[in-house]
């Protein structure tokens, strides 16, 4: 299942730059796939309709009072460009722990672009659970 865990996202990039992506950009994760190392940024539609059953992960990131809804991601398809590599994130997080959080990645972490949607390359045994970037 795919998450949309932030909005309000920038990137602190590696040349003191800041990439600052439109209000209507999410943060989009899907910690069970096995490509859970990548994170994906970009435009999502919202519906009206509840999800009554989440998982575990999902209650925990968001607290046991989210009311969690439905949504539709168009990914993209195609090639990949390299944009540069992220330093530091910044993003808002909402449910029972909103608030505005920053992550300094360790090592500057690569960011790609494919029409609207960005995508950040977490190196391979990143954390992402559910207290945010952890590792790197």
């Amino acid at each position: 299942m795919w998450l949309i865990k932030g909005r309000r996202i920038s990137f602190e990039m590696d040349d003191g730059t800041t990439l600052e992506l439109p209000v209507s950009h999410g943060m989009m994760h899907n910690p069970n796939k096995q490509s859970r190392c990548r994170v994906y940024f970009g435009p999502f539609e919202r519906s009206g309709e509840s999800v009554t059953k989440v998982d575990r992960f999902t209650t925990n990131y968001f607290g046991s009072d989210y009311k969690a809804r439905a949504g539709y991601i168009d990914f993209p398809e195609g090639k990949w460009t390299h944009v540069g590599a992220v330093a530091r994130i910044y993003y808002e997080r909402p449910g029972e722990f909103s608030d505005y959080y920053q992550h300094p990645f360790k090592e500057p972490v690569p960011l790609s672009r494919n029409g609207s949607f960005y995508r950040l390359e977490l190196p391979k045994g990143c954390v992402v659970n559910d207290r945010g970037f952890v590792s790197p």
